[in-house]
């Protein structure tokens, strides 16, 4: 539940500060999210 705050704080901080999200963070968000994903489905 924790790699859960390093996607949902940069999303946060995009809506809310108007911060940029480039395809880098993007790519990265997008690996911890499919690592999550596997985490709870075969833990």
């Amino acid at each position: 539940m924790l790699a859960i705050t390093y996607v949902a704080i940069p999303v946060l901080s995009y809506f809310i500060f108007k911060e940029s999200l480039n395809p880098a963070k993007i790519v990265a968000l997008a690996i911890i999210i499919f690592g999550v994903i596997l985490l709870a489905r075969f833990s």
